[in-house]
């Protein structure tokens, strides 16, 4: 019996060598898609200017924004081309559906990051763009990904917006 067990690991182990030997890093550390996510928006207020005592919105939405990217390493501008912040693989654009690379350049580069770091990352950064419009996030690794902040995207808690909205402002939001 304990012939049968050794025996048993050491075809384990011999079989385990042999797969992995196989399989480098890189092979097993990239290929998944980069995941673009919209979290939240804060609807941005400034002093009242109505008269009614409440803080009235300026016409602009933060959206903030964070990703996921499911591979073992950082997925950057050497692993993928055009990757690079406002690059054909990583841009916005205003509107929805806006799936080929054609984006106003005023707003292709948003401060998204160049560089994915492995995991799920929340809170990355923040983009204003215009009240009842859609801003997407186009990412092109190894597939095309989209999302957006518009309308129907949540509105942030209190954390979300003391991280994303001036302490000189807070007040505005009843903080």
């Amino acid at each position: 019996m304990t012939k049968k067990i050794l025996l048993s690991t050491t075809v384990v182990a011999l079989l385990g060598l042999s797969l992995t030997s196989f399989a480098t890093p890189t092979t097993l550390a990239i290929g998944k898609d980069i995941l673009p996510l919209p979290e939240c928006k804060i609807i941005l207020l400034q002093p009242d200017i109505t008269g009614d005592g409440i803080p009235d919105p300026t016409g602009n939405w933060r959206g903030i924004w964070g990703y996921w990217n499911r591979n073992a390493e950082t997925i950057d501008n050497t692993i993928q081309p055009g990757i690079q912040a406002g690059g054909d693989k990583n841009y916005f654009n205003v509107g929805h559906n806006n799936s080929s690379y054609n984006p106003d350049q005023a707003v292709a580069n948003q401060g998204q990051p160049s560089a994915f770091a492995p995991g799920r990352y929340f809170s990355v950064f923040a983009t204003d763009y215009p009240a009842e419009t859609a801003l997407g996030w186009y990412v092109t690794y190894p597939k095309f990904k989209a999302a957006w902040v518009n309308s129907l995207t949540s509105i942030c808690n209190t954390a979300k917006t003391q991280l994303f909205v001036p302490q000189s402002e807070w007040y505005l939001y009843g903080i």
